[in-house]
């Protein structure tokens, strides 16, 4: 468990590759016409027959009295019909915390897990709830990019296949972007923990692997190496938050690392930047999906 985390960890060295890809959609036939019935003829018309002698006419009689007439009642007017109330979206801050549920509850969670999607500069994770914007100076892997990252994890982007390399302890990125205006890096890593460490806390999975970090680090040429835990709020949830600071070949070298989880998945959400510390501006691009 302990080299996963540093493995994660040293992901924000990775270098940058360039490709793109699109598609088209097709517009659908339109239908053709029917035509229309034809008409049919009128009927012929009927002589009308002569007419007999008309019988002389009665007397009218008197006009009785017209009764006056009652004051018609007012109709009233139908209710307005109200609509049905539409269904709350699940809110990300009522999934369920896994360190609560039960063996089947936690696999049920696993079944619907499902990687995030990046459009228009927008980034959406639905099964783990959180969602992030990017300003133009960000470049984001496209979903080639990622699969090259990703090619000893899974031979396709199919969820399915994902879910069972993870599984087999793999990890899988599923954000990486690049801001070189402001030299940031973020990414985003899912790994499946086993159903033991699933009701384990966030925090006690990560203490452990603390001291290894910074040897790792240092073994990278790094010096002035600090590495420390804390408590922080990351999409509206209670996270532990590992922080990174260090010179890195001659410069200041800043990381945040923070977490959420989903049944058996865990994700690490790392913001590293090199020169001024805004790491933690990045990890605030992020907020829950509501």
């Amino acid at each position: 468990m302990k080299t996963k985390w540093i493995a994660i960890l040293m992901t924000c060295v990775l270098a940058a590759a360039v490709c793109a890809c699109g598609g088209q959609k097709q517009e659908p036939a339109s239908a053709a016409e029917t035509e229309a019935p034809a008409e049919t003829e009128a009927p012929e018309e009927t002589e009308a027959p002569a007419p007999t002698d008309t019988p002389a006419p009665t007397a009218t009689p008197a006009p009785t009295d017209t009764p006056v007439p009652t004051d018609t009642p007012v109709p009233t007017e139908a209710p307005e019909e109200t609509e049905a109330p539409e269904e709350p979206e699940e809110d990300a801050s009522e999934i369920a915390d896994p360190t609560t549920l039960s063996e089947e509850e936690i696999e049920a969670e696993n079944a619907l897990f499902e990687t995030g999607t990046e459009e228009g500069r927008q980034y959406v994770q639905n099964y783990l709830g959180m969602q992030a914007s990017f300003s133009d100076n960000w470049y984001i892997y496209n979903e080639e990019e990622l699969k090259q990252m990703n090619e000893q994890v899974a031979g396709s982007m199919d969820n399915e296949q994902i879910a069972k390399a993870l599984e087999n302890g793999q990890s899988y990125c599923d954000l990486y972007a690049e801001n070189a205006t402001d030299l940031q890096i973020v990414n985003i890593y899912i790994t499946r923990l086993s159903l033991v460490e699933s009701v384990l806390p966030t925090k006690t999975l990560i203490e452990g692997a603390l001291g290894e970090v910074e040897t790792q680090l240092s073994s990278m040429g790094a010096e002035d190496i600090t590495v420390t835990l804390e408590d922080t709020v990351f999409c509206g949830k209670e996270s532990p938050c590992l922080v990174v600071s260090a010179t890195l070949n001659g410069n200041a070298f800043f990381e945040r690392q923070a977490y959420i989880r989903r049944g058996s998945y865990l994700a690490s959400v790392t913001g590293s930047c090199y020169v001024n510390d805004t790491s933690q501006d990045v990890l605030d691009l992020f907020n829950a999906l509501i």
